[in-house]
């Protein structure tokens, strides 16, 4: 949940796990929870090669691509 995302500045940001009568949350649950807590999050951009975005058959670029890393 994006607190102020109607107000186009966001102000908090909101993880909600929904739970049904007496269910628990998991091991995976609660570490999420608790790296949340710790404030151990971040942000992270990431931009596709302008190569592959350009016009074209995207399978032979991505295969290219990938190549041209290895």
């Amino acid at each position: 949940m994006f607190k102020g995302m109607d107000e186009k500045k966001i102000n908090e940001i909101v993880f909600v796990e929904v739970k049904s009568g007496n269910a628990k949350l998991s091991p995976q649950e609660k570490n999420l929870k608790e790296t949340i807590e710790k404030k151990k999050v971040k942000f992270e951009e990431y931009r596709i090669p302008k190569e592959l975005t350009d016009k074209g058959d995207i399978e032979d670029k991505v295969k290219d691509y990938v190549n041209e890393e290895k």
